[in-house]
Order: C-alpha cells, then structure tokens, then sequence
C-alpha cells in the first residue's frame, strides 16, 4: 500500500512540474494571454506555489539571516498590505514603502508574466508582474 501511494505521489509531482515547463517548440500555437487576472483570480490560485518560491529564496539567504538576530517588525505595515491584495504594487510602495528585498521568477499563474517575492521586516508580498503592471497577489508572515 505504501509504494501504491509512493508511486502516485511522485507521479503528482511529475505532473505539477510539468505544468510549468514552456512548450517552444510545440506545433501548437498557445494563444497570449493579454489580460492582467482579477483579485478573485488571483485568490484562486495555489498557495502552494507561494509557498515553494519562498521556500526557495528563504534557502538561498539562510545563512546571512541565522547571524543577524530578527528585528522587530511593524504589524501595522503587514496589516496595510493586506488590505493592497489585488491592487498595484506601486500603490502599496506608496502606503508601507519599498521592500528590503526582491525576487522574480517566471509565472505559473500566467504566460510572459512574473511572480515576485517582496520582502519586507516579518513579512513577504506575492505579485504577480506583467509589461503592464505588477499586482500584490498575496502576503505572508515570515516564518
């Protein structure tokens, strides 16, 4: 029983792999997509996915964050981003101020399209960046 779930679990990840990989070179045109996605789209997508990208970059800068001890962050800013879910990132550059950091990677979410990681003290923002604009998609506490 336990190589029957094995098995399928890695066929899943197989799968989920799969569902990001670019198909240049297919014989197969892939209409662009245009459109930048709603909030409620946005909403709908997997957390999961969030969280894999994170784990990603939090492992790349471990070591410089075990030697420094954590600063105390400001609840107010994180409650304030939330509030910015599924509008511009300009606009809430505007309401907290810049992140301490930045990530890109290329999307899942959307064909010639972004996610970025914005870092900030006790917390990190999800977008989602396009030619046209860069929209917060989600935010996280730090772990």
């Amino acid at each position: 029983m336990k190589k029957i779930v094995s098995i399928l679990l890695a066929a899943g990840m197989v799968f989920a792999l799969a569902a990001c990989s670019s198909n240049e070179g297919s014989a197969e045109e892939v209409p662009e997509a245009t459109a930048t996605p709603t909030a409620a789209e946005l909403q709908a997508a997997s957390e999961s996915d969030a969280a894999a990208l994170a784990e990603a970059s939090q492992a790349s800068s471990t070591d410089a964050a075990a030697e420094t001890e954590p600063e105390a962050w400001d609840e107010s800013a994180y409650e304030t981003a939330q509030e910015y879910i599924g509008l511009t990132v300009e606009e809430l550059y505007a309401a907290i101020g810049e992140p301490t950091e930045t990530q890109y990677a290329a999307s899942c979410l959307q064909e010639n399209a972004e996610d970025g990681m914005l870092f900030y003290d006790g917390f990190y923002i999800w977008s989602l960046r396009t030619e046209d604009s860069e929209i917060v998609y989600q935010v996280y506490l730090n772990d």
